[in-house]
């Protein structure tokens, strides 16, 4: 696993059966060719985010990013009002 100097994630093991699961977690993105993926122990994992200190380990994900589901829909809204469109908070959507 190389370190990259952009955005990652970590998927933080705080048991024995989530820490046990980490290797086989790995193998998903190595079978679609990402390979900037690796299980980190508690040393490591302590020395990237100290907060971390009760966790059994993780997955460090480099390159990965969360979108938040919110962020999006407000984007586009912003964008679509000025074209014209019609925010309607209160619709279902189907």
């Amino acid at each position: 696993m190389s370190r990259s100097k952009t955005p990652g994630a970590l998927l933080v093991a705080w048991t024995e059966e989530q820490r046990d699961a980490l290797n086989g977690i790995a193998k998903g993105p190595r079978v679609t060719a990402v390979t900037d993926v690796g299980t980190l122990g508690v040393d490591a994992l302590y020395a990237a985010e100290q907060s971390r200190s009760r966790s059994l380990g993780a997955l460090a994900i480099h390159g990965e990013g969360i979108i938040c589901p919110f962020t999006p829909p407000i984007a586009f809204a912003t964008e679509a009002v000025p074209q014209r469109g019609r925010v309607a908070p209160s619709r279902r959507v189907l």
